[in-house]
């Protein structure tokens, strides 16, 4: 896709991008890692590659890469985990959806988002479940400005009480 002197693209990850997803995802999460709101997560979504290698192996990690017309080498701007639920084909379960920290905001996270409806869409879901934290009010309200809704409350809270939510 060419956007006035971008090109973007989405691809499904393979092996040798592991590097890179999980330096995009950590980078992306780290807003967590001081929020005593969510201190449960005071770790990195992935504490190791081979954490991440294994993660892999049962869901698709879809990434956006863009680049100038002129660059050759295109940046990795964007990663989600997506996986057709085992039980339920009808599900896929979206997350982390991870955006370069400084490119947040500019409208990365919903056309990536898009890019995950129409993966599932294209696996057989009709469906699209995300778990949330409830703290964190900017990361629910970008999901429910894109037509998500709460269907349910995870009965799991941090030493917080902060539940988390399905949408």
């Amino acid at each position: 896709e060419y956007m006035g002197g971008t090109f973007s693209m989405f691809v499904e990850a393979t092996e040798k991008e592991i590097e890179q997803i999980f330096a995009l995802v950590n980078e992306a999460y780290k807003i967590e890692l001081g929020d005593t709101g969510v201190s449960f997560k005071k770790k990195n979504r992935y504490s190791d590659l081979e954490m991440l290698a294994n993660d892999m192996k049962n869901a698709t990690f879809l990434l956006r890469y863009e680049s100038e017309a002129s660059d050759t080498s295109p940046s990795l701007i964007s990663c989600m985990r997506l996986q057709i639920s085992p039980t339920n084909p009808t599900i896929c379960d979206l997350g982390p959806l991870a955006t370069r920290p400084g490119l947040q905001a500019k409208g990365i996270g919903s056309q990536s988002l898009d890019a995950a409806v129409n993966w599932a869409r294209s696996n057989g879901a009709q469906i699209l479940r995300i778990e949330v934290v409830n703290h964190r009010t900017d990361v629910m309200g970008f999901y429910v400005k894109r037509g998500f809704v709460e269907v349910s409350r995870h009965g799991f809270t941090n030493e917080n009480g902060y539940p988390e939510h399905f949408l």
